[in-house]
């Protein structure tokens, strides 16, 4: 996707660092990414295809995979939910045996839910909101506040030293132009 394709852009004008990344559609990353990164196909929904890599010894591990568009996630709840919690277990699982430095699951300001209460009280960022869970579009905060706790149990259990960021709307440079968020389809009428 968009905020892991420039991550790896940057990472990679290391020379000494090696980035392998794990994606769906090979032939999309190839698109998005530079030539000399380690690619590796698999649905991170899809453990078994995973196990392997818990052998592999990797320094660092940045989780961005994740559904972003609402339109999906309207289609398909139990999908996005599903690749949100099953995909950040299964490469905590990867964290948990390869002992890395460091793992950093990117999840979303959605979490926060309604941010500010009946009463007028502004919720904090020790906080959460409300979240509905009877809103199909739900599934996508409740999936990541749902990863959240994994994360936090892999830390405490395991010794995953996870950190989490809480990402808010993210663009420039790279978008694709038939992204729907909002601020695309401004620039598009612009262009056209």
């Amino acid at each position: 996707g968009y905020i892991g394709s420039m991550l790896t852009t940057h990472l990679i004008k290391d020379p000494s660092a090696t980035v392998t990344v794990i994606v769906r559609d090979v032939a999309r990353a190839k698109i998005m990414l530079p030539d000399n990164v380690e690619i590796i196909q698999a649905d991170i929904t899809d453990a078994s295809k995973l196990q392997t890599l818990q052998t592999q010894c990797f320094d660092y591990i940045i989780h961005c995979a994740s559904p972003t568009k609402s339109s999906y996630m309207l289609a398909n709840p139990s999908a996005t939910s599903t690749t949100i919690i099953e995909g950040t277990r299964n490469i905590l699982e990867i964290a948990r045996y390869c002992n890395p430095k460091s793992v950093v699951f990117l999840s979303s300001m959605e979490v926060y839910g309604n941010i500010v209460c009946s009463d007028g009280h502004r919720v904090t960022e020790d906080e959460t909101g409300y979240i509905d869970a009877n809103n199909p579009r739900s599934c996508y905060p409740l999936g990541k506040l749902t990863a959240e706790e994994l994360c936090h149990s892999y830390c405490r259990e395991y010794g995953v030293p996870v950190k989490i960021a809480r990402l808010a709307q993210t663009f420039g440079k790279g978008v694709l132009p038939e992204d729907t968020r909002v601020f695309m389809q401004f620039v598009n009428a612009v262009l056209s």
